[in-house]
């Protein structure tokens, strides 16, 4: 992305049961296969040595595992040359969390 050309937007939705988050951008986009594949654990689009960016694969595995725990869910939507978005939801009802003393 040039600079001064990328658009990141961030936001929620609120309905009866559940609060949607999103964030969206302009960027690359995501290919229909990577999307498939991002939220598993050490997954990383880029595996080549020469990579921008560095990062072991986990992140959007623990957001994963974060909405799944609280209830919700995550997911992307994503056009190559277009953009991403990333939503997650999670309820609005109170979850009983197990703790030990």
């Amino acid at each position: 992305m040039e600079p001064k050309k990328g658009e990141i937007i961030i936001g929620a939705d609120n309905d009866k049961e559940f609060i949607k988050f999103f964030v969206k951008d302009n960027g690359i986009g995501i290919s229909e296969s990577n999307q498939k594949e991002i939220f598993k654990k050490f997954y990383q689009i880029d595996t080549s040595t020469s990579r921008k960016r560095n990062g072991s694969g986990l992140g959007l595995a623990i957001c994963k595992g974060i909405a799944d725990g609280l209830g919700g869910n995550i997911w992307v939507e994503s056009k190559e040359d277009v953009g991403t978005a990333f939503y997650f939801k999670i309820p609005k009802q109170p979850i009983k969390v197990n703790s030990k003393k």
